[in-house]
């Protein structure tokens, strides 16, 4: 396979809201909305957006709750979703490492 392919690059992972997110998720054991929010800076509606996304995909788990009679949400990095952000981490690794230098 060349290294110039993208082959095992997770199309669920490879964007810059949803790695970034999953870039803070694999530091923590759960988070909630506003505090991701605020972390990583993204918009509410985006965040949600690409929340779903990857709860769709089985990487996240989000729990609704009220909490002190007002909405709660936590998020939280599943199992699934630590293995595919580690051969994700591998595949680029393996991709960026293959590069050749640049030649004058």
């Amino acid at each position: 396979m060349s290294f110039f392919r993208a082959d095992g690059i997770d199309d669920d992972i490879h964007s810059k809201h949803r790695l970034t997110i999953m870039f803070y998720l694999s530091t923590v054991a759960k988070v909630d909305f506003v505090k991701l929010k605020d972390e990583v800076g993204i918009p509410a509606g985006n965040l949600s957006q690409n929340l779903k996304r990857l709860a769709e995909a089985g990487y996240v788990k989000i729990e609704k709750a009220i909490v002190a009679d007002k909405p709660n949400t936590t998020i939280s990095m599943t199992s699934v979703g630590h293995e595919a952000f580690e051969i994700y981490r591998a595949n680029m690794r393996r991709i960026l490492d293959g590069l050749p230098s640049k030649r004058s």
